[in-house]
């Protein structure tokens, strides 16, 4: 393996991500999640998509049987009858619409997804204490 300094940009994120997504794995196996949420304080639905589509590529890898479904596509009955092994939710952020926190409460962890540059720290700190408030567990902080 190259020295860490030695790595170039591209290298050094994508060491980064692969750490980010084995931790993932191993807290799921661990914890035994059925449902996890992928959540962001602004509507960047653009980085929440590609971080759940990290998520789920990684899984199948992996082979676990995992589906994910967008903030669109989410339905109560459908999250509860699915017989996949990990089901990744996008979410809308929780401090703005009620269906993001009503959709966060049926996960057993959440994934907070933030743009650095991008992201407002007062909306981060609004998410992160409607997420404890409710007693919803952040898994980490992707940025």
């Amino acid at each position: 393996m190259k020295e860490r300094y030695h790595l170039s940009k591209e290298e050094r994120a994508k060491e980064e991500r692969i750490k980010a997504l084995t931790s993932i794995y191993e807290a799921w196996e661990k914890e035994k999640w059925k449902v996890l949420g992928i959540v962001t304080s602004s509507d960047d639905k653009e980085r929440k998509q590609h971080c759940a589509t990290d998520i789920v590529e990684f899984m199948k890898q992996k082979n676990v049987t995992v589906c994910f479904y967008e903030e669109d596509e989410l339905d109560a009955d459908k999250i509860e009858k699915a017989s996949e092994e990990l089901i990744v939710l996008g979410l809308r952020p929780v401090d703005r619409y009620a269906d993001g926190l009503f959709y966060a409460k049926k996960c057993d962890a959440l994934i907070l997804v933030e743009k650095c540059g991008y992201s407002k720290y007062k909306d981060i700190e609004a998410s992160l204490k409607i997420l404890k408030d409710n007693n919803i567990i952040v898994a980490g902080v992707v940025l």
